[in-house]
């Protein structure tokens, strides 16, 4: 039975010897999880060099960029100058689009050329105003429009007094205290028949409106006389 008993340790040993070589040709990494014989979970071992090798697609999703349809009115972003022109300066803002700071958004005044206060690489802390077009429109944080309301401020179907800022074809556009103009689409507007009407024949600038908020996105409000 002794001999029996040896016999079955040195197999075992020689076992765990077989599997060290193996574990060495086959490299390192692989090293924790196979000469585990020490006590301890396994799953410890593979947890963390699990954490080890999603970290970088980790850091990749946390680094992309930001979807336009993503960002919200008023957000505040730090944008690196990339380009000036006479009219303001391109942002480099971690988005889709890059930003643009106009010049008459830098609370200077009137500005005739904005590179007499902006060059290549300056760094501003900007918030959004609207996104159009591929590109994201911003301001300086104190820029009046950013101590209205913002529109997760707003609830649905909230009724409000608002104030006619203008009119296309298809919308009216009503200031209800929010960091952007409400759209009012004609399909919201109560009796109104488009083949017989016209918006700017209805509604003209100053007029006030009794409004509700129909429906609302990171960067749109819009409301109904319904």
């Amino acid at each position: 039975m002794r001999s029996r008993r040896r016999l079955l340790a040195n197999s075992a040993s020689a076992t765990r010897s077989c599997v060290v070589l193996v574990a060495l040709a086959l490299g390192a990494c692989y090293a924790p999880d196979i000469l585990n014989f020490a006590g301890g979970s396994p799953c410890e071992h593979v947890h963390r060099r699990s954490q080890h090798l999603v970290r970088p697609a980790a850091a990749g999703a946390e680094g992309s960029l930001r979807k336009m349809e993503d960002l919200c009115t008023g957000e505040e972003f730090t944008g690196t100058v990339t380009k000036v022109s006479k009219a303001g300066a391109t942002l480099d803002m971690g988005t889709e689009g890059t930003g643009f700071l106009h010049c008459n958004k830098l609370g200077k005044g009137i500005v005739v050329k904005a590179s007499d206060f902006i060059s290549v690489g300056d760094t501003f802390q900007v918030r959004v105003l609207r996104v159009y077009q591929g590109q994201v429109d911003v301001a300086l944080g104190d820029f009046a429009a950013f101590k209205k309301r913002s529109i997760s401020d707003f609830a649905i179907g909230e009724e409000i007094q608002g104030t006619v800022v203008g009119t296309s074809k298809g919308a009216v556009f009503v200031d209800i205290g929010a960091m952007t103009d409400a759209i009012l689409p004609s399909g919201n507007i109560l009796d109104f028949d488009a083949s017989t009407q016209a918006l700017p024949d209805l509604f003209k600038q100053g007029q006030e409106l009794a409004v509700k908020v129909a429906v609302k996105s990171p960067q749109r409000l819009e409301v109904s006389m319904k």
